[in-house]
């Protein structure tokens, strides 16, 4: 998460990190709901879920949400996959890593009709009819408005996919890539367009 916010930051997206769960906000309505990562990084929110959600979500180009084996603070926030939902409807792009692909997007209906790609490693606890197609290549994938990633090895080409994405620049991308010493950028990754947005 800390790779994929500062890349986006790099490239001038106006980038909010929301705290999802109980307590997103203390005293004085500060944010201070904090989210331990896989590897015992701190996050701190910029702001609660609810606040960011309620008073700017019409202003969002996308949302991304994040891997880790603990989905089940995600896939229960009844007011976030209301938001995804919201969100893929308007054409907007959802974005999402690793395991939230497998897991929080097929409760949002996403995956019905959008391919994701994920590793062979990871099972999904959704029956097969809850997919479209999972791939296990390439790294990052875009399927019309959804872009999925399998890895945190990974999130630096998947924050320069969401960037070519959002502003459909690709020069822009590589700029940024360039502009942080990132050599790994490999474009070309399958592309697949479907006509008609999620209507959920």
């Amino acid at each position: 998460a800390v790779g994929v916010v500062g890349v986006l930051r790099a490239a001038g997206v106006n980038v909010v990190v929301a705290g999802v769960g109980g307590g997103g906000l203390g005293k004085g309505c500060m944010p201070v709901k904090q989210a331990k990562g896989r590897y015992g990084v701190t996050i701190v929110a910029d702001l609660s879920f609810e606040i960011t959600c309620n008073s700017n979500f019409h202003l969002f180009n996308a949302i991304i949400v994040p891997g880790g084996a603990n989905q089940s603070t995600l896939t229960s926030h009844t007011k976030l996959k209301s938001l995804i939902k919201t969100l893929s409807y308007k054409e907007k792009f959802i974005c999402a890593a690793a395991e939230s692909s497998l897991t929080l997007l097929p409760t949002c209906g996403i995956t019905k009709s959008r391919s994701i790609t994920a590793p062979p490693t990871l099972t999904s606890p959704h029956p097969p009819t809850a997919f479209k197609q999972i791939l296990t290549t390439p790294a990052v994938h875009i399927d019309y408005n959804v872009v999925t990633c399998q890895t945190s090895a990974h999130s630096i080409e998947f924050a320069l996919t969401v960037i070519k994405c959002i502003f459909a620049d690709e020069q822009l991308a590589l700029k940024v890539a360039k502009d942080i010493g990132y050599e790994g950028l490999k474009w070309g990754q399958e592309e697949t367009k479907t006509e008609e947005p999620v209507n959920q």
